[in-house]
């Protein structure tokens, strides 16, 4: 312990007065002197200072520093090691899952959601949803195929060439229910993909090149989407006979949650990291990165399929471009 480092992790909101948030969870004092001592010893956990030249440093006492640092380790503020070239993987899990929600409910924070839950949005977005989720993962070929080539170890390469062959028709289901909800000779080449669609292909592309771990990160935040299987479908169902839509609309997509809960892709990533004692510290930079990038990449692309799609008529859709 005398010989830790603590390290202030990034992505603390500080805009409100006397109060640090950070993944859910604040610090706050009363007092305006201590508050400021509070502010000027986490200056220092820059990952250089051991506890002992903290307490030179702030003046603060070596025992009360000791407690503080556990505290604020405890409570996902900072990391306290001898050295940060190597992360143990026991700690990146924990603050991967820390901000796992956190990343979905931004993705997925848009008012619209509610609106077609509610049965008041137009039906044409729920399809538009669905149809733009084909044209995405149609693509999957395009990106897990380069992950699996830039592999780091034969065994990783085979897993994810794998997970492929599990994933690759899925855009079917989709595109069996936008048919079903508009023209049952619905041709993909009828409608062209968003911009933004095109995106999050281009950006997982470009993550697959990053090695195996990078790239199943991304994926194993697209698989904490629909983790909540039950709530999943629930929303299919409700939203479903709200905007009167096909059936086999709602019964596809919801054959699409349970197949993928089935394939248990959400423990992918787990699975590789379960033979691995610690990850470069590049590696977890790449990671958090990367997966902050998809979060954006989700908010605007939900924005872009709300603004096309909602000016249409479900009619009107199988020649929508």
């Amino acid at each position: 312990m005398p010989k830790n480092k603590p390290l202030l992790l990034p992505w603390i909101d500080r805009s409100a007065k006397q109060i640090l948030s950070r993944a859910g969870v604040d610090i706050s004092l009363d007092e305006p002197m201590e508050w400021q001592k509070f502010r000027q010893f986490l200056a220092y956990c820059t990952g250089t200072n051991t506890l002992d030249q903290l307490a030179s440093k702030t003046g603060l006492d070596s025992a009360a520093i000791e407690i503080l640092v556990a505290d604020l380790e405890q409570n996902g503020f900072v990391w306290n090691l001898p050295a940060y070239d190597e992360i143990p993987v026991k700690l990146f899990k924990a603050e991967f899952n820390r901000w796992l929600p956190i990343w979905v409910e931004r993705m997925y924070d848009q008012p619209f959601w509610q609106e077609l839950y509610d049965g008041t949005a137009p039906a044409a977005v729920f399809y538009g949803w669905a149809m733009e989720n084909t044209h995405y993962t149609r693509t999957v070929i395009s990106h897990m195929t380069l992950a699996s080539r830039y592999a780091e170890t034969g065994r990783w390469s085979a897993g994810q060439f794998n997970h492929l062959s599990e994933e690759w028709d899925h855009y079917q289901m989709f595109f069996k229910a936008c048919a079903a909800a508009t023209a049952p000779n619905l041709s993909l080449t009828d409608i062209r993909p968003l911009s933004s669609t095109l995106d999050i292909t281009h950006f997982l592309r470009s993550r697959a090149r990053q090695g195996t771990l990078v790239y199943n990160a991304c994926e194993a935040l697209l698989e904490a989407s629909t983790v909540e299987a039950d709530l999943v479908i629930d929303f299919y169902q409700t939203a479903g006979r709200k905007l009167n839509l096909n059936s086999t609309f709602i019964d596809e997509l919801i054959r699409h949650v349970v197949v993928d809960q089935n394939f248990e892709h959400i423990d992918i990533f787990d699975h590789l990291l379960s033979n691995e004692e610690s990850l470069t510290q590049d590696t977890v930079i790449n990671i958090f990165s990367s997966c902050t990038q998809l979060v954006e990449l989700f908010v605007l692309w939900h924005k872009q399929i709300y603004d096309h799609y909602r000016f249409y008529k479900l009619s009107e859709l199988d020649r929508a471009s």
